[in-house]
């Protein structure tokens, strides 16, 4: 049986890694494909990180989405989320040098303080609705047919630089209004 502890002995599943994990853990994900099955709820205390790494220089997919309800100080670095990412009522969670593919994107509802830094979305949106402090640096966004970022308000945003978007002329939405790069 797996304890979690090393390479020796890992759990099993995603699930019952993310199960395990306390404020201030760090969780190492070795190459491979992973499936998240049901939302990880209430995890963090907003004081201590919980951290999910890539490990190693090989691909760590998740294939489905990745559900976050609740959560408070949460970060995830070099993670490919080929099923996007959810996130409702959740504060303090980073996504780091990470890939977004496919239209699943990432989906945030009521989340604060949201910093998503030097990652990819190929063909993925990210929709956020009643967000406040998001941070967008260093980003990629490849999204051919649409806007790259899609915000109820542009209130949401915190800070965005240093991005890249396929389509300068209808990067963001704002309130169902087109931004061009120059509007940012």
């Amino acid at each position: 049986r797996g304890d979690g502890l090393s390479m020796r002995k890992p759990w099993r599943t995603l699930a019952r890694a993310l199960k395990g994990l306390r404020p201030g853990d760090t969780l190492y994900l070795a190459e491979g494909r992973y499936v998240a099955t049901g939302p990880w709820e209430n995890a963090g205390d907003g004081k201590s990180l919980i951290q999910i790494c890539g490990r190693g220089r090989k691909t760590v997919v998740i294939a489905d989405t990745l559900r976050l309800a609740g959560c408070a100080g949460v970060a995830m670095e070099r993670l490919d989320l080929a099923g996007g990412a959810a996130l409702a009522g959740c504060r303090d969670v980073t996504f780091r040098n990470c890939t977004f593919s496919g239209t699943a994107g990432i989906a945030v509802d009521g989340v604060e303080d949201l910093n998503i830094t030097h990652c990819l979305l190929v063909g993925a949106t990210l929709r956020v609705a009643k967000g406040a402090g998001v941070t967008l640096s260093g980003n990629i966004f490849a999204s051919a047919g649409g806007p790259a970022v899609v915000l109820d308000s542009a209130s949401a945003i915190r800070y965005s630089d240093y991005n890249d978007y396929q389509d300068p002329a209808r990067c963001w939405e704002v309130g169902g209004a087109a931004w061009s790069f120059d509007d940012l």
